[in-house]
């Protein structure tokens, strides 16, 4: 069989590559992926390269055997943000899917059924209003002069725009005056989030435990339990998506067991929203008071329907898609590299005025007390939390996943069943020899996704018409 293949059809002039800034050269990348085609070993790679799901950015390693023969494998990135590597990205997020969707649904990994029944709530806890950005809103409108009048800001900036944007306008999310914005505000919000989350988690139980009381119920018999998933928003703010669910008291390792108790979905919805209202952090902005960092208004709290075919609301699947789709979100949307940045690079940064505005205003409150660190979060501007979290007791966890997902791999590649030759590895490279195998990587990767969504695309239509 020849080691030779056909090279896919790929548009290389002034390509964007997954994790990195600028255009590649067209013409030496497609000299280096000719060079890969036409080499004796492409095979070798091919291989090497598919049994990582052709990660954008692999750890190749290497090993020797007691008889000097040489061997070598790709280990994952296990890069979370698309932005970086779409393959393992896109894992991550199937994983984070498999967590979410087993603590709604049950039945799998461990956890029962009964789950479904629940008291289960969608939360989306939002930051406050620090000024007018670009947005499109339900009537695919932005701030129309009908609804905000042609007032003019005091740096004669208009408040109203009669604009429509569309979802991949450059636009959106910037401030309508960028003088008018409080960027400061907005860099101590990011910064305070976790904490604020941990204060809004203590006050819920807290709440819970008070209802439980007013009703007769003894405080100690259910808990709460959750997932988290922090989301950036077009203005460069983080907010945070949650599945609430109320959970008998267990002991640790047991499985979630139905609650006995008459709070329903409805009544844990209000408790969230009234601990989201409670709650705040006083933070450092350079005034002898400081600032009170709170939730916005637009907080909510959904109550999670059982799936049925007559659902239209807040199911249990839509809540586990919406979740997995958040966790793969980066700052390298506003231009930002993934990895930390130094307060004298912000200067020569290609983004925009906005996230430039907000990176100082991080910048100039880390030489304040409490604000310490503030410069090693520039890269995620100033958010410091983890983008998925839970609670001990809600699902399976990522670690249980991948050790079920490394069996079933082994399973796939040993036929005799017999146990695999443990070998001591050492790390050879991180990453592709050159930028044309990691086009040529990428571009399987495409392809490879997009025949999952046509294969998923026709299942769904299969299952729509009866045909399963």
């Amino acid at each position: 069989m020849s080691g030779k293949c056909e090279l896919p059809q790929i548009d290389i002039a002034g390509m964007e590559l997954p994790g990195m800034r600028r255009a590649v050269k067209g013409e030496a990348v497609l000299g280096q992926m000719l060079k890969r085609a036409a080499s004796p070993g492409y095979r070798d790679w091919e291989a090497l390269a598919s049994s990582v799901g052709w990660c954008a950015c692999p750890v190749q390693l290497t090993s020797t055997d007691v008889d000097g023969q040489a061997s070598a494998a790709y280990s994952r990135c296990n890069n979370r943000r698309a932005a970086v590597c779409p393959s393992c990205s896109r894992l991550y997020g199937g994983d984070v899917f498999q967590l979410v969707h087993a603590g709604l649904f049950g039945g799998r990994h461990g956890i029962p059924e009964t789950v479904a029944s629940h008291p289960r709530v969608f939360a989306t806890l939002t930051a406050p209003s620090f000024g007018k950005v670009h947005t499109t809103r339900m009537d695919g409108q932005c701030h129309h002069h009908a609804y905000a009048g042609r007032r003019r800001c005091e740096h004669k900036r208009p408040v109203w725009c009669d604009g429509r944007h569309g979802k991949t306008d450059p636009e959106l999310g910037k401030p309508l005056c960028l003088h008018c914005y409080d960027h400061t505000g907005h860099a101590l919000f990011s910064w305070c989030l976790p904490e604020l989350w941990c204060r809004f988690a203590i006050r819920l139980r807290r709440l819970l435990a008070r209802r439980l009381r007013d009703i007769g119920e003894r405080p100690g018999t259910v808990k709460v339990t959750f997932v988290k998933i922090a989301e950036a928003q077009r203005r460069g703010l983080p907010h945070l998506h949650a599945v609430i669910r109320l959970d008998a008291a267990a002991k640790p390792g047991e499985p979630p067991s139905p609650p006995t108790t008459r709070l329903s979905a409805l009544d844990l919805a209000e408790l969230v929203k009234h601990a989201a209202a409670d709650v705040s952090v006083t933070a450092n902005d350079g005034t002898e008071k400081g600032r009170a960092v709170r939730f916005g208004e637009q907080t909510d709290a959904q109550h999670i329907e059982p799936d049925s075919p007559d659902s239209d609301g807040t199911t249990s699947r839509k809540v586990a898609g919406y979740l997995a789709k958040y966790v793969t979100k980066s700052t390298a949307d506003f231009g930002i590299s993934p990895v930390r940045i130094a307060p004298a690079s912000i200067e020569h940064l290609e983004v925009s005025e906005h996230v430039n505005r907000i990176l100082h205003a991080l910048v100039s409150l880390s030489v304040l007390p409490g604000n310490e660190g503030m410069c090693d979060w520039l890269h995620t501007l100033g958010y410091r939390g983890h983008v998925a979290t839970k609670s001990r007791g809600y699902s399976t966890t990522m670690t249980k996943l991948r050790e079920q997902r490394a069996i079933w791999h082994t399973s796939q590649h040993n036929d005799d069943n017999t146990a695999p030759e443990e070998k001591a590895w050492a790390v050879r490279r991180i990453g592709h020899a050159t930028i044309g195998d990691r086009v040529l990587a990428l571009t399987k990767a495409a392809q490879q996704r997009e025949n999952h969504q046509a294969a998923r695309a026709a299942l769904d239509s299969r299952e729509d018409q009866g045909e399963l």
